[in-house]
């Protein structure tokens, strides 16, 4: 007899334990609400320049007139600061010589109005306006100015082409002509 009563004491255990537990799952569930502050900090990067001189080259045949011929200057620009500052690129650059004592050099200039700017592929960037300067900027022994980004632009990868300029004088000599070109990225328009 007490085999028989254990037996049903353990199933009315474990009946009223189903019914507690199919009543508790059928309540209703509130659902409890927390609210709070996400903090991001964007910290500001860099401003740099890459000139791709990959390209800065010419092949010229003198002709004995004096002539004027040209090559491309690229040049990418990441301004990662978060400043808004705005940017402005300048140049320098050695005398173009063919290395012969006594050769004249080649005079060179940026045509500053073919000098075009847009965002580099992959990058959501504030483009810079076109330039509306209309001059030409020698290239010399110091920095000068030839590009300039106004305040709120020009932010993030911008990938800015120019054109370089060579005079070649009639009595020029042929040879291999190089300089040493020097770019500068500084903030401020």
């Amino acid at each position: 007899m007490s085999f028989l009563m254990s037996f049903l004491k353990k199933r009315l255990y474990l009946g009223i334990f189903l019914i507690l537990t199919i009543a508790l799952w059928s309540l209703p569930t509130t659902a409890l609400a927390d609210s709070g502050t996400a903090t991001v900090s964007l910290n500001a990067g860099a401003l740099t320049e890459i000139g791709d001189f990959s390209h800065a080259k010419a092949n010229v045949t003198l002709v004995g007139l004096d002539i004027n011929f040209a090559y491309p200057l690229g040049i990418q620009v990441t301004d990662a600061t978060g400043s808004g500052n705005g940017w402005n690129l300048q140049i320098s650059g050695t005398p173009l010589t063919d290395g012969v004592n006594g050769h004249p050099t080649l005079a060179q200039s940026v045509i500053v109005p073919f000098t075009v700017a847009g965002c580099a592929p992959g990058s959501t960037c504030t483009p810079p306006p076109p330039n509306n300067f209309t001059t030409f900027v020698q290239i010399g022994n110091t920095l000068n100015r030839f590009f300039s980004v106004a305040p709120n632009s020009g932010m993030g990868v911008i990938n800015v082409q120019s054109v370089v300029q060579v005079t070649a004088p009639g009595n020029a000599f042929a040879g291999a002509y190089t300089s040493t070109i020097t770019l500068a990225v500084v903030s401020g328009p």
